[in-house]
């Protein structure tokens, strides 16, 4: 019984690990991935894209296209 616990417990923190690690940019966006208010990646490719979770977080701009 205490094996099924912690095996559920362990797959919900890697599932919310796991949303927390994917953003996607849009067609009429740029990405800007911050650390510590340092700008560490810039994405104009419309898709899905990687981030370190709880460590980076990601802010959007519209494209003047």
């Amino acid at each position: 019984m205490k094996k099924g616990i912690i095996i559920a417990i362990v797959v919900v923190l890697l599932l919310i690990v796991a949303s927390n690690s994917f953003y996607t940019v849009r067609e009429n966006q740029y990405a800007c991935v911050v650390e510590f208010s340092k700008i560490v990646a810039t994405n104009d490719q419309p898709g899905l894209h990687f981030k370190v979770p709880f460590l980076h977080s990601v802010k959007y701009f519209s494209s003047a296209t």
